[in-house]
């Protein structure tokens, strides 16, 4: 195998190592294959420096490349091991895509600074409920953070593009103090994530008699681009929602929605927590003596762990030391810690919080969880007092009256693409077009008349949602009488530009039409 074959069989096999290193879940795995991956890489340095490359100029350059992917990888590993879940491995290929596009100016999407947008309840995250059926519990605690504050900030916004600076973005972390780097990772953690979620269009519909489920996957976000500079260090992001895919889990939002405090969600310090009170603020409002209950993975173990984002390594035990228990006592005072009635912690965002394993068989094997929580008696009325606190009819109607306009714009453009457009696709219209020179009678209802021989010279169809066809016909032979009645047929003669005797126009109303009363017994 040549030194060239060598260099590329290396390649391919640090592409194959990345992928797995992405796809893994599990800190021992990825290190070990993170260890056999720079091992590879070390071969492709040795062998770009020893190779002899037609022009020398190019070698340092390859070989400084390889050297810059070797110490990120190796300085990548490192970090890994300070920020759990925050510090994602940068795939190889990509830092080299860096370097090689650096002199290359990105073209810029239109975005509107975040400072020039007006938000009716920065401090509130309203979410369609089909959210939940996307599995986030990958994200980090930061990650989280990050989205459910742009979240909030996307609310009725429509398809907008919004830009925010590096010091937005801290704050929709909930971390002002967070270095750079780690903001930059958070960030890029976050679109990884994000884009490998599981946000789906699901069509059904029936096809040749049969039921048919059509699957599409699509990116939550339309826009997502992180500048940064050589340093690295994050400079700004654009995001915008993908429409009109996602627009409606957050615009326009009035049934099946769910709503929470942005504030209490960024107190949570772990991602289990804000996950679980994610799952919980759901039922917040339906109560069975004070209590709350969650039935959604009664009998569903597995869908509850990747709801969470449990490892499907860790074990039952594991999951209630390190999990499940450290969780609930960030949410409420656990029932069996201690949980004091007459003097419950208000500073959680529930009183009290238990759960239930529901087992089955004879091993006792858990095959679902319930969880039972009683909010703070205060809490409606707090409800009521924040809503009258923070509510402003006049930016609501503000808000309502722009995206009823920009509905209406949209509509607009839709319905003048639609009249510029023609009826007949360009497939359609070449087979309408194999017909001209077919020979055969017409008959005609106003005048009544049968033409015996007609040619069919010339069509025409219209735009829009106009499906009928124009057609030119010339007389074969010529009759006195033909003629005659082809004289109150000449309506859209000029737009063929012909001017004789013999020739005359006719509308089909459609294609079927046109099959069925001329074409079937041409010939």
């Amino acid at each position: 195998m040549t030194i060239l074959e060598q260099k590329q069989a290396l390649g391919d096999e640090i592409k194959q190592i990345q992928v797995l290193i992405d796809l893994e879940t599990d800190a021992t795995l990825k290190n070990i294959l993170e260890l056999k991956q720079n091992a590879c890489l070390k071969k492709l340095v040795a062998l770009t420096t020893a190779s002899n490359l037609p022009t020398p100029t190019q070698e340092p350059q390859k070989e400084e490349c390889s050297q810059v992917l070797l110490q990120n990888n190796q300085s990548m590993h490192k970090d890994q091991v300070v920020i759990e879940e925050s510090m994602p491995t940068r795939p190889a290929e990509s830092e080299m895509a860096v370097q090689n596009d650096i002199t290359e100016s990105p073209q810029n999407s239109k975005a509107v600074p975040i400072n020039q947008i007006s938000i009716v309840h920065p401090d509130q995250v309203a979410i369609h409920n089909d959210i939940y059926k996307v599995n986030l519990g990958k994200m980090g605690a930061w990650e989280s953070n990050l989205l459910f504050s742009l979240f909030s900030r996307f609310k009725d916004q429509q398809d907008t593009c919004i830009q925010f600076t590096s010091q937005e973005v801290k704050e929709l972390i909930g971390a002002p103090k967070i270095d750079e780097t780690n903001l930059l990772r958070i960030v890029e953690t976050l679109w990884k994530n994000v884009r490998t979620a599981n946000f789906w269009e699901i069509v059904r519909f029936v096809e040749n008699g049969e039921e048919l489920t059509e699957r599409t996957n699509y990116f939550l976000f339309k826009h997502f681009t992180i500048t940064s500079d050589k340093t690295p260090r994050l400079r700004y992001i654009k995001v915008g929602i993908n429409t009109p895919y996602f627009t409606h889990l957050l615009n326009d939002l009035n049934a099946n929605f769910t709503s929470f405090q942005l504030k209490t969600f960024l107190s949570l310090r772990s991602k289990y927590a804000k996950t679980l009170y994610r799952l919980l603020v759901r039922f917040e409002d339906i109560k069975k003596n004070c209590m709350c209950d969650v039935f959604t993975y009664k009998n569903d173990f597995n869908g509850f762990k990747e709801f969470m984002g449990i490892p499907k390594s860790l074990s039952i035990r594991d999951i209630d030391e390190y999990i499940l228990k450290p969780a609930c006592r960030e949410l409420a005072t656990p029932f069996e810690e201690g949980y004091d009635p007459k003097n419950p912690n208000r500073d959680l965002p529930y009183e009290t919080i238990f759960y239930v394993k529901e087992k089955k068989g004879r091993g006792n094997k858990v095959v679902g969880i319930t969880f039972h929580f009683m909010p703070h008696p205060h809490a409606d009325m707090q409800k009521e007092i924040l809503k009258r606190h923070t509510q402003n009819r006049i930016q609501d109607t503000i808000v309502k009256v722009q995206s009823k306009k920009r509905k209406e714009e949209n509509e607009q453009v839709m319905a003048q693409r639609k009249a510029q457009q023609g009826y007949y696709n360009k497939q359609e219209r070449k087979s309408i077009e194999r017909f001209c020179g077919l020979r055969g009678s017409l008959y005609i209802q106003n005048p009544e008349h049968i033409f015996q021989n007609v040619k069919l010279i010339s069509t025409l169809t219209r735009l829009g949602d106009n499906p009928s066809i124009v057609c030119l016909f010339q007389l074969i032979p010529t009759h006195p009488k033909d003629r005659i009645y082809a004289s109150y047929c000449t309506e859209h003669l000029e737009r063929f530009d012909v001017n004789s005797p013999d020739c005359f126009t006719h509308i089909f109303k459609d294609h079927e039409d046109f099959l069925n009363n001329f074409v079937k017994d041409a010939q």
